[in-house]
């Protein structure tokens, strides 16, 4: 059985044994259905402080090297949750963007761009003539993703009114951005500046069509979070809001033409928000409309490894630098509620 029935499955026995307590009017269970649009990026920067492989460290230009990765993709969302006496609720969440098969051709993420400060600068050994602030190359390539995220959270309804509700509580959200990156195209902006200084063939563009990048990243966030609930006769909003001053991403980039891996893992913030519109057109049943916005900014350290000798690089550790997360992920979608 796959995944996305296993969810299903596992939510529909869940609302079946809920249904008794639902009863009593102490338990209330429901379970949505929701597709959404994400856009957005993920992005890394490095530069800063560095330590080679032989020891030797120093100060780089800080960004040095950027990636961004898109996140431009459908993904599916099945969620569930618990309310219990009006007062306490229990939610859990889980999203993909292959959830019933749809990964065929719903993988495609946009264009990945990676860009590079002050190349001609460090090869040169800090030569006069070039500049460390210069963009000197730049790429773009076809990003394809593999996304998923799971997420549960506690509430309490600490003010409870016939028409308004406010609650605190606390939550985690996982998230996973497994990227597989093809058919680059990478040219030199700065050519113009030094082309007394450098190669002629920098002057054009350079193309492969195979695959030039694996990128994986996974975010861990707790997170304290508020919601305020509004109702309207049938129609209720919720607006919520959360914070994580501990969040956590891990990555690991494999640069597969170059044979080098570089691997971060980075602490920061977290920035969480949803606005959710439902409307009841049935004592069991609405149809609404779902966004959200996830925000963080995390600082941490990247370790490099040359896997197999290249272009001079032997293989081997080749050192440490400073690393900068930051992704931005604008979700919006309709959804579908069933209520026991």
């Amino acid at each position: 059985m796959g995944q996305p029935l296993k969810i299903a499955l596992a939510l529909a026995i869940a609302s079946a044994l809920c249904r008794p307590a639902a009863a009593e009017g102490r338990v209330r269970f429901e379970t949505d259905l929701s597709i959404e649009r994400v856009s957005g990026f993920t992005t890394y920067q490095i530069g800063g402080d560095f330590t080679s492989g032989d020891g030797v460290s120093g100060t780089y230009r800080f960004p040095l090297s950027e990636l961004e990765f898109p996140l431009n993709v459908f993904m599916t969302t099945v969620s569930a949750g618990l309310t219990i006496d009006e007062k306490f609720v229990v939610r859990a969440k889980y999203r993909h963007n292959n959830l019933f098969g749809a990964h065929k051709f719903n993988s495609f993420a946009g264009s990945m761009k990676d860009s590079d400060w002050g190349y001609w600068y460090l090869v040169s050994g800090g030569e006069a003539w070039a500049d460390p602030d210069t963009l000197d190359i730049y790429s773009e390539s076809d990003a394809y993703l593999t996304a998923a995220e799971a997420r549960i959270g506690f509430l309490y309804r600490a003010v409870r009114k016939e028409t308004v509700t406010f609650g605190l509580g606390i939550g985690f959200l996982y998230q996973l951005f497994d990227y597989r990156v093809k058919n680059l195209d990478q040219w030199y902006p700065s050519y113009e500046d030094y082309a007394g200084r450098i190669d002629p063939d920098f002057s054009g563009h350079d193309r492969y069509g195979g695959s030039v990048i694996e990128y994986r990243v996974e975010y861990f966030i707790p997170a304290i979070e508020t919601e305020l609930a509004i109702a309207f006769g049938n129609l209720s909003l919720v607006f919520s809001l959360g914070f994580s001053p501990c969040a956590c991403a891990r990555d690991l980039d494999d640069h597969l033409l170059r044979y080098k891996t570089a691997e971060g893992e980075s602490i920061g913030f977290a920035v969480l928000s949803s606005l959710d519109l439902k409307y009841a057109v049935h004592k069991n049943v609405a149809i609404g409309f779902t966004a959200g916005l996830v925000t963080v900014y995390a600082r941490g350290e990247q370790v490099q490894n040359q896997y197999e000798d290249y272009n001079g690089v032997p293989e081997g550790e080749i050192g440490t630098v400073q690393n900068l997360i930051f992704t931005r992920q604008i979700s919006a979608g309709m959804k579908l509620s069933l209520m026991f």
